[in-house]
């Protein structure tokens, strides 16, 4: 039985950074101002990257072309400061 991604708790990722070494990579993901890093073999990191395009693809095919560029120096909408403004907002 596997996971029933429709009923998975889920946060939005609105940035990531990928960095690595001579034995690893790293990837950091983002939602608001706190962040997760996953390390990878680079074959795993590889399979992957090989996996997202093929999802990618087949998004795609079923959606229309993705715009986008790289790369993108996008700041998320949603900032700490702006939940810490509204937050302030309510306690009056």
């Amino acid at each position: 039985m596997g996971i029933e991604h429709d009923k998975a708790l889920k946060q939005f990722c609105d940035n990531g950074k990928i960095s690595y070494t001579d034995e690893h990579f790293n990837l950091e993901l983002f939602s608001g101002d706190t962040s997760v890093i996953y390390a990878y073999s680079p074959a795993h990191f590889k399979r992957l990257a090989l996996a997202a395009s093929h999802y990618v693809k087949e998004f795609e095919s079923a959606y229309g072309e993705i715009k986008t560029a790289w790369p993108v120096e996008i700041m998320s909408p949603i900032q700490p400061k702006d939940l810490m403004t509204k937050k302030k907002k309510k306690l009056k």
